[in-house]
């Protein structure tokens, strides 16, 4: 098999990016965010300074490039809503959320769980209140200031829920626990259609 350099080069990349972000989640999981030195991360994923800093100008865009990459997943479900049924399409999100989370996103997510100060449950939570107002605009209502709040309201729920389940002794099937939180979302969704 002939694999050019560039191949190579890429696959390096996505390597040496992999053990930085994992060396960050083992770190993550005994220290806060804002005291993790850029040398124990380098020494923790085997890699030197000048390769950290070719990828990356700090340890928070780390964080940021995980949750662009969420994002930009999540975003690509999108593509398939029904512009009225909220039901349906909370759901769809809360199967495509957990498929991301239990495929690539998995170590990410354990860290929610250790996150003391909330900070990554924040920025998750936003992620999911953009994909809500995606899904407000795919149904053509104007995003009022309630429409927004209702984002917020669903998208916070709607990681609360995702916690709890995911990380449950006793958890109930995935495609009954989507139905139950598009459920919630929806009635969520109406009340505020309703002030």
């Amino acid at each position: 098999m002939n694999t050019s350099p560039r191949h190579n080069s890429d696959k390096r990349v996505i390597r040496t990016k992999k053990a930085i972000r994992n060396a960050l989640f083992k770190l993550m999981e005994t220290k806060e965010l804002s005291h993790i030195s850029i040398s124990e991360l380098t020494a923790g994923a085997n890699v030197n300074r000048r390769t950290f800093y070719t990828h990356y100008s700090d340890i928070t865009e780390i964080l940021d490039e995980i949750e662009a990459e969420l994002i930009q997943a999540l975003s690509e479900t999108l593509g398939t809503v029904e512009p009225t049924n909220y039901q349906k399409n909370v759901s769809s999100q809360f199967i495509s959320f957990y498929e991301l989370i239990s495929g690539e996103y998995d170590d990410y997510f354990h860290l929610l769980k250790i996150d003391t100060r909330g900070v990554l449950v924040s920025r998750l939570r936003n992620a999911i209140k953009d994909s809500a107002e995606s899904i407000f605009r795919s149904a053509e209502h104007e995003l009022s200031r309630d429409s927004v709040m209702a984002a917020a309201f669903v998208a916070g729920g709607f990681i609360a829920y995702f916690s709890e389940w995911y990380y449950s002794d006793n958890r109930i099937p995935l495609e009954e626990a989507a139905h139950i939180v598009g459920v919630m979302a929806e009635g969520s969704i109406k009340a505020f259609e309703k002030i």
